[in-house]
Parts: C-alpha cells; sequence; structure tokens
C-alpha cells in the first residue's frame, strides 16, 4: 500500500530532467494525494519545462515507480507539472 511518505521518499530520489538536481534540492514536490478507495496516486511537481520529451519521460519513469512501490495491481496514477518558478 503506498503511503505519502513512501510517496515522497521516491520523490527524493527522483531528478528534474532539467536542472538534475533531486525534487527534495528543488524544493519541487508540490502535492501528493492518495485516494486509497479509488486506488488513485496524484502527484504535482514543479519541473522546469513543461510540454517536452523530457517531462513525458519523467512522467513515465515516475508511474513505473509507483507500480513498483504500490505493488503491480495498482489503480491510477497522475502527474501534474507545473513550471518552476
Amino acid at each position: 500500500m503506498l503511503t505519502e511518505q513512501s510517496v515522497i521518499e521516491l520523490l527524493h530520489k527522483m531528478k528534474d530532467p532539467f536542472l538534475h538536481r533531486s525534487f527534495d534540492e528543488t524544493g519541487g514536490i508540490e502535492e501528493i494525494s492518495i485516494k486509497e478507495e479509488k486506488n488513485h496516486v496524484s502527484v504535482k511537481l514543479a519541473i522546469a519545462k513543461t510540454n517536452t520529451a523530457e517531462q513525458m519521460q519523467l512522467q513515465q519513469e515516475l508511474v513505473g515507480a509507483l507500480k513498483q512501490l504500490g505493488g503491480s495491481n495498482s489503480g491510477g496514477y497522475a502527474l501534474v507539472n507545473s513550471q518552476k518558478r
């Protein structure tokens, strides 16, 4: 079962694809929402540039890592990106 803390720990290991710094270092973790009843996780990250191939790659990596963390039968995942200001 995914917890907010386990998602935070996962995100602290991941890096902004443009700044090459962890989301812990950039303060890029804006919001984590876990809806257990719907088996759904939503993560809002601030990254340096949005609407890029790198953003899509990051999203795929994050969803894969969340599925591993939560088990292969995990439900839906949403990644919302906002541009780092």
